[in-house]
């Protein structure tokens, strides 16, 4: 390709894309949510995935009971809770559990998300 004189108008024109480039990036930056919270509801069923891995809660506000069923490879913590399930529970139930209960749940990779049940 041969090389051309730059115009004004070409110059312009090149201006006015990488502006409208920027603008779209910056945009999609200030925007941009990365959350590793969820929200799940009381006296239902909550899936979530970490990884590769499932975990599911149920909380039951009548009786203040959290049942977690998980995989071997998944270990959480109950915030204001000295409980921490490690690896080889997959079913476990714990009582006497206030609402709103804050749950980290971390694989064995170290992903890790918070659980937050209203």
């Amino acid at each position: 390709m041969a090389a051309q004189k730059l115009t004004k108008a070409r110059f312009v024109q090149i201006i006015i894309m990488m502006l409208v480039l920027i603008a779209a990036f910056s945009y999609r930056t200030m925007t941009h949510d990365v959350t590793n919270t969820v929200d799940c509801s009381v006296n239902e069923q909550c899936e979530l995935k970490v990884g590769e891995e499932n975990i599911t809660f149920l909380y039951h506000s009548s009786t203040k009971v959290l049942n977690v069923t998980k995989s071997e490879l998944l270990t959480f913590k109950v915030l204001n809770m000295d409980d921490v399930l490690m690896k080889s529970v997959k079913q476990s139930t714990l009582e006497g559990v206030e609402a709103p209960v804050t749950i980290t749940v971390t694989s064995s990779s170290g992903e890790s998300r918070q659980v937050v049940i209203r």
